[in-house]
């Protein structure tokens, strides 16, 4: 059976050094041969990313429906991903730290793609993130299918409620869990529907 035929793949690296692709080495997958896979589950170091036999090319991520990423990265890669994770319904990410504590391996996604990126697929959006603010991300995708939010953030929050990307009367299910002042979690709920299952607290 060929690598075409893979639906779903789980890979886990254990060491924290690259693992490149060698042409002269054929018994090694290729990234561009996984042109079926719809679900990755991913583990392992930011430098792992891009290199890797298994990187995460655009031409990877653009097959992909479901993904889950374990792996310190930056807000520069994770919008790498989302960017050209162009038919993915359900994402999970953790997680997102500073620049301070790691070196970027990608481009920003601005150097790539004007304007607001829609991800018209993806109802389950999980995200996980140490001290560092996400609303620069969110603001540059719309999500119109989104019902299940999940977001894990250390440190203080800036006010999501303004963000017009996210349809807030459309989510089934909120969970948020940060430095949030009441006031803001009051104006959250506000904008959300009050039948859904919403879960906002502080803390990790």
């Amino acid at each position: 059976m060929g690598y075409d035929w893979w639906n779903s793949l789980n890979i886990h690296f254990t060491d924290n050094v690259e693992i490149r692709w060698e042409n002269t080495n054929s018994s090694v997958l290729r990234p561009d041969a996984l042109v079926g896979l719809r679900s990755l589950i991913w583990t392992g170091y930011q430098i792992q990313l891009l290199h890797s036999w298994i990187s995460l090319t655009p031409s990877l991520l653009r097959s992909l429906e479901n993904i889950t990423i374990s792996c310190a990265m930056t807000l520069d890669e994770c919008g790498y991903i989302l960017c050209h994770g162009v038919h993915l319904k359900t994402i999970q990410l953790d997680r997102i730290m500073s620049t301070y504590n790691l070196e970027t391996t990608l481009p920003h996604p601005s150097s790539f793609y004007r304007g607001v990126r829609q991800l018209p697929e993806l109802w389950r959006f999980e995200l996980k993130s140490e001290e560092v603010e996400i609303y620069p991300l969110l603001r540059m995708f719309d999500f119109p299918a989104l019902v299940d939010l999940s977001l894990y953030l250390w440190g203080t929050v800036d006010p999501l409620q303004d963000l017009e990307s996210i349809p807030w009367k459309k989510l089934k299910k909120f969970l948020m869990r940060g430095d949030i002042s009441e006031e803001d979690k009051e104006r959250i709920r506000s904008r959300c529907d009050p039948h859904i299952d919403i879960d906002i607290s502080n803390g990790g």
